[in-house]
């Protein structure tokens, strides 16, 4: 079962290289769910044995997915483009990308955390999907990125 949360309102989402190289902090994130992160693995293994249970530790649990949706036709449009165009383009020698992605949390008692999530080692996962619409759309134009991880960390501040 895929665990979940969303960001929006003051969230922020800054990717970048690797090595640190070509920062890119969002500007143009759409409106409602602008930044997902999905972590599909589950974090452990268990048996029952007779007398006993054993676990393990699935290290894929480490694995996070991100979605993001900006603006279509934007500067953040335009930076997500490249890199997955770096992808088709090098294959193995892209870059991987990392990034950060904070948001604001009410604990239900009036009070505020940060949640941080850490990506590292990514690669945009799949094209963007165009989408045409004659008859008078009134949604904002987006395009939605799904940057897969390798490594991830969750920390509340």
């Amino acid at each position: 079962m895929s665990q979940q949360f969303t960001l929006a309102g003051d969230a922020t989402l800054t990717l970048q290289y690797l090595d640190g190289s070509n920062q890119r902090t969002f500007a143009e994130l759409a409106n409602q769910n602008a930044i997902s992160v999905a972590f599909n693995d589950e974090t452990v293994t268990m048996d029952t044995l007779k007398g006993g249970a054993v676990f393990s530790i699935n290290v894929a649990a480490k694995k996070a997915s991100l979605s993001v949706r900006v603006i279509k036709g934007g500067s953040d449009d335009a930076w997500l483009n490249q890199r997955l165009n770096e992808l088709l383009n090098l294959g193995t020698t892209a870059k991987a990308l990392s990034g950060s992605t904070i948001g604001n949390f009410g604990d239900g008692r009036g009070n505020l955390r940060k949640l941080t999530a850490t990506l590292t080692f990514g690669f945009v996962k799949k094209r963007v999907n165009l989408v045409a619409n004659y008859s008078g759309d009134n949604e904002q134009a987006i395009s939605e990125y799904v940057i897969d991880f390798g490594l991830s960390e969750l920390a509340f501040n």
